[in-house]
């Protein structure tokens, strides 16, 4: 009662907030200077909490870049193989596909294999072209999950490159292949998103680019390859 008598301080909806600047340190030093022997105990206890409780605040909203993309990853890779489950082929896809899209940078990634691939396409085609791309390496990806047909995904490792490029690596065992990769997990504009995979040190853009190279001697070539 004496003390808060002398420190008042208002709890509303939004916490603990105090009336006047630097209320912290003095309702600490009333507590040990005006309590008696017979309340040492309960004063610790109090002091104790009141340092616990601004620990556990600072830990929750610091919640790392590292933190976020090893959740991002994990979740995709338990849905991944939920989806491998499903019974009917175009419903495992439909599933794999729409896993993915919430997560998965696709405009970056075709822009990435389009370069890879030495494609010169003009700003006007570069949509289409790109969406073609998406096509053809979301099949691919496809086909490689399905004949892996994983059924345990397990974040290993965590590397924080830089505050917005975080190295997730995860491996989706299946009952006789597994898919050992490293996702790169990038802060944009949408939050995070995946924006490469790379496998046994390759990444997959570098990977598809080489391949539609060959492909890619004019536009029209490679979109009709696609």
């Amino acid at each position: 009662s004496d003390i808060t008598n002398r420190m008042p301080i208002n709890i509303d909806d939004r916490g603990l907030q105090s009336q006047r600047p630097g209320c912290c340190a003095q309702i600490k030093e009333s507590i040990m200077t005006n309590i008696n022997a017979n309340n040492i105990r309960w004063a610790q206890k109090l002091v104790i909490s009141l340092f616990v409780a601004t620990a556990c605040s600072s830990a929750t909203m610091a919640d790392t870049s590292g933190d976020q993309a090893r959740t991002l990853v994990q979740q995709l890779g338990d849905r991944t193989v939920m989806a491998i489950k499903l019974e009917g082929k175009q419903e495992r896809r439909n599933q794999l596909i729409a896993d993915g899209a919430p997560v998965m940078d696709y405009q970056t990634i075709g822009k990435s294999v389009l370069a890879y691939a030495g494609a010169k396409v003009s700003s006007g085609n570069e949509a289409e072209m790109s969406d073609a791309v998406i096509l053809y390496v979301s099949n691919q990806i496809l086909n490689k999950i399905e004949s892996v047909r994983p059924d345990k995904a397990e974040v290993t490792k965590v590397e924080e490159k830089n505050a917005d490029t975080v190295l997730v690596a995860m491996i989706l065992t299946g009952p006789q292949d597994s898919i050992d990769g490293v996702w790169t997990v990038k802060q944009t504009t949408n939050g995070w998103l995946i924006t490469d995979v790379s496998v046994s040190g390759v990444s997959l853009s570098m990977h598809f680019g080489q391949k539609l190279a060959r492909h890619a001697q004019s536009v029209d070539q490679l979109a009709e390859y696609l």
